[in-house]
């Protein structure tokens, strides 16, 4: 790889995906790579375990290779203690989708309470830390009105920035008097700039329904799936609290009986204005752990200068799973040469500018209409 020696930094550090757990980090049955010394995986695979949760990670290694491992982090008590309070999660989850059901409101289930009982075999794999739900403008109010009569409020976070909440795609946190339910309120699929192609009403129109433990569910298609698991890691600017939906998407790429429309994909990113993020995503992935299908290589842009060295450095963290909490100037680095487009850079700043002045809440308006009610 060009721009970056890791071997410079590292003596230890891969230098390509084979010496590494990626190869690995793919549906059982989708890998077939010999493992010869388990113990040179144990600190990449302690690593993902603290970051995905240990069912998935037990799930994607197999369970011959998670027993020769023998770490803390994947131990049977890890691992039942992880389940159990995923499916707690899940079930609370599924509980409050029987209340939004009796209220009449149709909306749909976007990220991991979607993926985790569309594409994968056992809903209690995948770990969630909030429901999130995308609703149309009309029903916003009705929506807000029906869970603060069952205990529910906006709640601030403590790591808000000072310019406030720059979303507008969705609001602050919007939790349960008991604290164990975080609904994450959506009017838009995804922040800007991918509601200016993916909005609500075609997210709502392409969606399907699907059965769970008794209770239907609206789900994004697959493709739009797709789209937002590699949407929300661009946002995120692939560090630790993407791999989650990092994995949601190689996951979809590795199914056996579906294959994503990536002329509808390379549409909704050129129409919206994220084909930056999008083309490294793709490098990334055909560095990491590429599918046997087809990826688009004409979305994949080439590196040269500054933006190779930074792809190189991220495709370092990624390689060896040491994903630490990069600061400010690192975080703008990344988003100017790899994830976002010009465009997109001046409305997010613009907006942290605005907030500077009038932080803003992170409040809808029609939540503080109720609240005056």
């Amino acid at each position: 790889m060009k721009g970056y020696n890791f071997a410079m930094v590292n003596s230890s550090a891969p230098t390509s995906a084979c010496d590494t757990l990626w190869p690995l980090v793919r549906p059982p049955g989708a890998h077939d790579r010999p493992i010869e010394d388990a113990a040179l995986l144990r600190p990449a695979a302690a690593s993902l375990a603290d970051l995905i949760g240990a069912p998935m990670t037990a799930w994607l290694l197999g369970p011959g290779l998670t027993e020769r491992l023998s770490i803390s982090e994947l131990s049977p008590e890890r691992l039942k203690r992880d389940r159990l309070r995923n499916s707690f999660l899940r079930n609370d989850g599924l509980k409050w989708a029987g209340f939004i059901a009796e209220t009449g409101i149709d909306v749909v289930y976007l990220k991991g309470f979607a993926t985790t009982h569309d594409i994968y075999p056992d809903p209690d794999l995948r770990s969630m830390t909030d429901i999130d739900i995308l609703l149309r403008k009309a029903d916003l109010d009705r929506f807000i009105t029906a869970f603060k009569g069952k205990g529910f409020d906006f709640r601030k976070t403590p790591g808000t920035p000072p310019w406030g909440f720059i979303s507008d795609a969705s609001f602050l946190p919007f939790c349960s008097s008991d604290g164990v339910t975080n609904i994450d309120l959506h009017i838009a699929p995804d922040d800007y700039p991918v509601h200016r192609s993916l909005d609500t009403q075609t997210l709502f129109a392409a969606s399907r329904v699907i059965e769970v433990n008794g209770e239907r569910i609206r789900v994004p298609s697959r493709d739009h799936l797709l789209l937002l698991a590699i949407s929300n890691v661009i946002r995120d600017k692939f560090e630790a609290d993407s791999l989650k939906g990092m994995i949601d998407a190689l996951t979809l790429l590795f199914l056996e009986d579906w294959q994503p429309d990536w002329a509808l994909i390379e549409d909704l990113a050129r129409r919206g204005g994220f084909t930056k993020g999008l083309s490294c995503f793709l490098k990334l992935v055909k560095h990491l752990n590429p599918p046997s299908a087809h990826l688009p290589d004409q979305l994949i842009r080439a590196y040269h200068g500054a933006a190779s060295v930074e792809f190189d450095h991220l495709l370092g963290d990624l390689l060896t799973l040491s994903l630490e909490e990069p600061g400010m100037f690192t975080r703008l680095k990344r988003e100017i040469l790899l994830t976002a487009e010009a465009g997109t850079i001046i409305w997010k700043n613009l907006r942290r500018l605005k907030g500077l002045v009038s932080p803003s809440q992170g409040l809808p308006t029609e939540g503080r209409q109720v609240e005056k009610s």
